[in-house]
């Protein structure tokens, strides 16, 4: 709520300057926790602008105000900056060793350009717009990788194959089944409930392998699961999943401790009631740690449906499509 305020307030704020165009619900994560400046990002001329002072405090940098010149300094490491307004005369003689970055005031706070900012002293940033998430790191390793390629994960739909747990009698005869095999199947799940494998449907009477192999190929099934949750990235970010493909923890992706990898998975974050789809290529959570755990979330999935590391592990409903 707090938030909302904030961000309403700060669209009146913003109107009233030519050029400034609300960026609108924009995260920023540095070194992959999620931070509030306080502020909303806004464009400026094709610009991500913010707040000076908790971009400082968010990095870990020191920022002084220097009365004597009226300007702001910051300093991180061994790297100084000075923001410079238009108000400002020439500092050259004062701060030689100090990079300019362009500021200005808006209601006596301070604002400059994000990604100037952060690139002069020393640290990286990126742009994720799956997530529209501007990431901040100090080290362009922990920056996401082949992004695009994976895009279209984001984009999955379910086609038209016909869910074997949710079709009717005569859904099922026209998967090629006799009636006595769509009665049984039925029967089955009223009293034992969904299936959860292919290989479950032959404990139907009548199903045998090779019934079951010709339902595979035209049918999928769908159940729901729920649990705990949490993301992982860090030390794994750019190391070989259990499938063997390089992990990138902005891509659409999740660990399970038993799915078949590629499987389909819609994540609900009950929280906040958003979803994402991820696609199964690696194993865990860890089940002697975290038995209670039943998936690990990339970063960047997780984040876009709120399950921010402040936050930690969290209750989630999982939609598994199996084909």
């Amino acid at each position: 709520m707090h938030r909302t305020v904030v961000f309403a307030i700060a669209v009146v704020i913003l109107l009233a300057f030519s050029g400034i165009v609300v960026a609108g619900e924009i995260g920023i994560t540095v070194n992959d926790e999620e931070v509030w400046l306080g502020f909303p990002p806004f464009i400026q001329d094709g610009q991500a602008v913010v707040p000076v002072r908790p971009l400082m405090e968010a990095l870990n940098a020191k920022i002084i105000w220097d009365g004597d010149n009226e300007v702001a300094l910051a300093a991180k490491d061994d790297r100084k900056i000075i923001f410079v307004t238009e108000e400002d005369d020439c500092l050259e003689d004062v701060y030689t060793t100090a990079a300019e970055v362009p500021a200005f005031k808006i209601q006596n706070r301070l604002f400059a350009p994000l990604r100037s900012t952060v690139e002069q002293l020393g640290c990286f940033v990126a742009w994720n717009d799956r997530t529209r998430t501007i990431a901040i790191s100090s080290s362009d390793e922990d920056l996401p990788v082949a992004v695009s390629s994976h895009v279209d994960l984001l984009d999955y739909r379910q086609d038209k194959k016909m869910d074997v747990n949710t079709a009717t009698f005569w859904e099922l005869l026209l998967l090629g089944l006799d009636e006595q095999m769509a009665q049984e199947i039925i029967h089955y799940r009223e009293n034992h409930g969904l299936f959860e494998s292919f290989q479950e449907l032959e404990r139907v009477k009548g199903i045998n392998e090779e019934i079951r192999r010709q339902l595979e190929q035209k049918a999928r099934l769908v159940y729901y699961v729920e649990g705990k949750a949490t993301s992982y990235g860090g030390i794994f970010h750019g190391r070989r999943t259990a499938n063997g493909e390089i992990y990138d923890k902005y891509a659409s992706t999740a660990a399970h401790p038993s799915l078949p990898f590629n499987t389909m998975v819609e994540a609900t974050f009950l929280e906040t009631g958003k979803s994402t789809w991820v696609r199964i290529n690696d194993r865990g959570p860890c089940q002697v740690r975290h038995p209670d755990r039943i998936i690990d979330l990339s970063r960047s999935s997780a984040y876009e449906i709120g399950l921010t590391r402040a936050i930690g592990v969290g209750q989630v409903q999982l939609k598994i499509v199996i084909e």
